[in-house]
């Protein structure tokens, strides 16, 4: 298996512990590969310690050295939090996903959020 050069996982620790992670996807289609999907996560009892901005701001100064020109997520819309911190780094929102998730059976809406690194 070939590893694409448009992607990349970080694994934060505090005290030799797990505490939280940030996976980039990108893509190894031509007309894709400027773009790539990050996902994060952080251990609640490391919440409001700047894990996850830390994490975030990584990515946005590797991305583009990778040939990455955008960066999208989504975030249910009910997850104050994370707008929180993506909004200030610069995520912009881009869309909206009716029912994206179904979480004990109601159905939860997500923005979809984009970050176009300017040439």
């Amino acid at each position: 298996m070939s590893q694409v050069p448009t992607s990349r996982s970080l694994i934060c620790e505090h005290d030799d512990k797990f505490v939280g992670f940030l996976s980039i996807v990108g893509s190894p289609v031509p007309r894709l590969r400027h773009s790539a999907h990050p996902a994060l996560g952080v251990l609640r009892e490391s919440w409001g310690q700047g894990v996850a901005t830390r994490l975030m701001n990584e990515a946005l100064r590797w991305a583009p050295t990778a040939g990455i020109s955008r960066l999208e997520l989504s975030v249910m819309t009910t997850n104050s939090r994370a707008i929180a911190l993506y909004e200030p780094l610069g995520f912009k929102f881009e869309g909206l996903r009716r029912r994206a998730y179904v979480i004990n059976g109601v159905g939860v809406d997500d923005h979809l959020m984009g970050y176009v690194f300017e040439a």
